[in-house]
């Protein structure tokens, strides 16, 4: 009962990617054995249509480079290497090359497992073969003192009038301290204390309110904001400290659609977010 369920589901989701139940099978219908690894791949892993159709695309690949069925259960770890290497075009984009790699290497994987649990194949050829890594992801590069003074001049100059404040004390706050842009976003003038220079904020992690101590800057370009602030006709009700044109609170995105709008100003090598911009206080 479970299965069909599956299947028909399986069925309704191709036709919402604009694909007809052959088309997902991909497979002659004489052919049984490919379109028991298609039921399998559907029924049983619940792989979705567009993973079943290269699944099915790579193994018919990888039977015809062997030469038949036979021959390709019958392959070894090397050969299988070889595979997962093969290309028709001179190799140019590592990149490319691995996540060709990587998918193939996961479409063989699942067809060994189909064959092991069908009692048509001893052991999963692939399952010692190492799926291929890209270099290790560092974490964003912060910006240099030139290029943040750099982005805050493209702020003072790209910036209207009426947000000019508004948006330097954003970025100064986004360079000096670690908020994220949902507290930014979230900032209410209760929270600031300008005499001491501080502001509170309740950190995801934390239950209990926690300090933020400003620097220099960013307290000056926090107090011009909010006299600013006096001139936006926002609500009495309205608590946010930093409001869009309507009045009311900022939101998270307007606020990062904004400093993408400064950063491409900026010119700054390699770009910039809110969490490079984060990383300066480090």
């Amino acid at each position: 009962m479970r299965i069909t369920t599956v299947v028909r589901y399986s069925i309704y989701r191709a036709k919402h990617h604009n694909c007809t139940l052959g088309r997902m099978l991909q497979v002659n219908h004489n052919d049984n054995q490919a379109r028991a690894f298609a039921h399998y791949l559907t029924a049983e892993c619940l792989y979705a249509p567009r993973t079943t159709i290269a699944y099915g695309r790579i193994v018919r690949e990888y039977v015809a480079w062997c030469g038949g069925t036979e021959a390709a259960v019958q392959c070894n770890r090397a050969q299988i290497q070889q595979f997962l290497g093969s290309s028709r075009r001179p190799e140019n984009d590592v990149a490319l090359a691995r996540s060709r790699w990587n998918l193939r290497l996961a479409a063989l994987r699942a067809w060994y497992d189909y064959l092991l649990a069908r009692g048509l194949a001893v052991a999963n050829a692939t399952a010692d073969i190492a799926r291929k890594r890209g270099p290790s992801r560092s974490g964003p590069r912060p910006l240099s003192p030139p290029e943040r003074a750099e982005l805050l001049a493209a702020v003072a100059r790209q910036s209207s009038e009426r947000n000019r404040e508004r948006d330097l004390a954003i970025v100064q706050l986004l360079i000096h301290t670690r908020l994220r842009v949902a507290d930014l976003a979230a900032l209410d003038l209760s929270q600031v204390d300008l005499a001491a220079r501080v502001i509170t904020v309740a950190p995801r992690t934390r239950s209990k309110s926690a300090p933020v101590w400003l620097e220099e800057p960013a307290a000056l370009a926090l107090a011009r904001c909010i006299a600013a602030r006096a001139h936006m006709h926002a609500p009495a009700s309205e608590s946010a400290v930093f409001l869009s044109h309507a009045g009311r609170r900022i939101a998270v995105r307007t606020i990062q659609a904004m400093l993408r709008k400064y950063v491409r100003a900026s010119g700054i090598r390699g770009g910039a977010t809110a969490r490079t911009l984060r990383c300066a206080t480090r």
